[in-house]
């Protein structure tokens, strides 16, 4: 009896009864849309070759949804997550990438000579100088964070290695130039696949670097769910750990400027975009972005409900004298009419109004709320 290709649009008059493992695939892993009618009985589906068995094989892709920013603590627990996973090149390309706000592909052909003026003793403002790697990349040059060129250099200096750890991990120690302004910050591995099997001439593949997150991403999730059975919480609650990828940094970086700074052509000369791409795609609306927006915004609100729902259960009599205004409050130590001069003296414009209940400030004098005690700022 002759057995043709499963694959429905397959032409091909071939048998396919003694194909080999490679054109065979069990019944649960294919997609019986896009094969002939299978016996109810058949448990194994021959095909002519690979290609269709793959074309079979094909499920209907999940929509992941895109990637996931970063919080300050977030971030700092996935970096040492890749320390302590032996690849402190990882967390330091994480680095270059938030502290430059650039894809992937860019920052992993960072070259020593990216880096201007990170030397804590140099006169001149510590600078990244990217060219245009890539067809998405804009040629630009950006400054660095005194703190974070600092550690750059002491990481370029001394080496960045595991808690604990006697060798240096990054750089790496056998590189052949290690001067050069030239050299690849994060050189890719060579046919060896071990330590010592780098290629210096070529960087890190987006591939390699996006390994290493998964294997973080892997261990933050064990982590998490340790600290679930024991009812403690973690870094990472409410964290959808399957959008951590090469593209949250990028994302982190806009959304940690946008929280500093409101001028998106500020944030937009940084990160290479232009504002209506960073404010469209960028700017991701996290989940505590929003917790920390309605605390802010929502609050006072609360809190005013409250006070007059207790003033409602009060008697009448206590209700009128709780809402009678009371007396002009001092500040302890000053003297009458010194609140302007407070004002004019540090500088900084005061509260307008009451940050716990909103009551509104009617005397720059007042040093706290009349109506519930709040220090005021």
């Amino acid at each position: 009896m002759k057995i043709r290709c499963a694959y429905k649009r397959c032409r091909s008059q071939r048998c396919v009864k003694n194909v080999g493992r490679e054109a065979r695939a069990a019944r649960t892993d294919v997609n019986a849309d896009l094969c002939r009618y299978l016996h109810p009985a058949a448990k194994v589906v021959r095909f002519c070759g690979r290609v269709h068995r793959k074309l079979c094989s094909a499920r209907t892709p999940v929509a992941r949804g895109q990637r996931e920013a970063l919080d300050l603590q977030q971030y700092s627990a996935l970096f040492y997550t890749l320390v302590r996973l032996g690849a402190p090149w990882a967390a330091a390309l994480t680095l270059l990438q938030l502290v430059c706000a650039e894809r992937a592909d860019c920052a992993r052909q960072a070259r020593a000579g990216w880096l201007q003026h990170i030397d804590p003793s140099d006169d001149h403002p510590a600078t990244v100088r990217i060219p245009k790697a890539n067809g998405k990349t804009k040629a630009r040059e950006i400054p660095i964070a005194p703190p974070v060129a600092a550690l750059l250099h002491r990481w370029t200096a001394q080496g960045l290695r595991q808690r604990g750890g006697v060798q240096q991990q990054w750089p790496f120690l056998n590189d052949p130039q290690p001067q050069s302004p030239l050299r690849f910050l994060f050189p890719g591995k060579g046919l060896g696949g071990a330590y010592k099997g780098r290629d210096w001439g070529r960087p890190v593949t987006v591939r390699g670097y996006r390994s290493k997150l998964a294997e973080a991403a892997v261990v933050l999730q064990r982590e998490r769910a340790t600290n679930k059975r024991r009812g403690a919480s973690h870094t990472f609650d409410g964290f959808p750990l399957d959008r951590l990828g090469t593209h949250s940094f990028k994302r982190s970086a806009v959304s940690l400027m946008k929280d500093t700074c409101t001028s998106t052509a500020l944030c937009g000369a940084i990160a290479g975009t232009t504002a209506k791409t960073l404010d469209r795609v960028y700017d991701m609306p996290t989940l505590k972005r929003q917790q920390a927006l309605v605390a802010r915004a929502f609050g006072p609100v609360a809190s005013s409900l409250q006070r007059e729902e207790e003033e409602a259960a009060l008697p009448p009599r206590a209700a009128k004298r709780a809402k009678k205004k009371p007396e002009r409050p001092r500040q302890s130590g000053a003297r009458e009419g010194q609140g302007g001069a407070r004002e004019e003296q540090d500088g900084a414009p005061l509260a307008r109004c009451c940050a716990a209940c909103g009551k509104r400030r009617e005397e720059p004098s007042w040093a706290c709320c009349p109506w519930c005690g709040h220090k005021l700022f």
